[in-house]
């Protein structure tokens, strides 16, 4: 089975918030974890507003080698 999350997961376990723990627990199963493109967007917007554009790229590529895979893909159910 395969999990999709949305902004709130992956900043919640970048900043080791409440959650973070789940996401981990997520992360550690032998499946796909997809987030979407713009809720990375929202992630990076997040890092971006408090932090500087080197922790930014760092928060990205930590979520990336953690096996989170982006997708881009967009259907309007019709």
């Amino acid at each position: 089975m395969n999990t999709v999350i949305d902004a709130c997961a992956p900043i919640a376990f970048l900043r080791d918030e409440p959650g973070a723990e789940t996401v981990q627990n997520v992360l550690s199963l032998p499946q796909t974890c997809f987030v979407h493109a713009l809720n990375l967007c929202e992630v990076y917007y997040d890092f971006w507003r408090a932090s500087t554009q080197k922790a930014v790229e760092s928060a990205i590529t930590d979520l990336i080698s953690r096996g989170i895979e982006e997708r881009n893909d967009m259907d309007s159910g019709n």
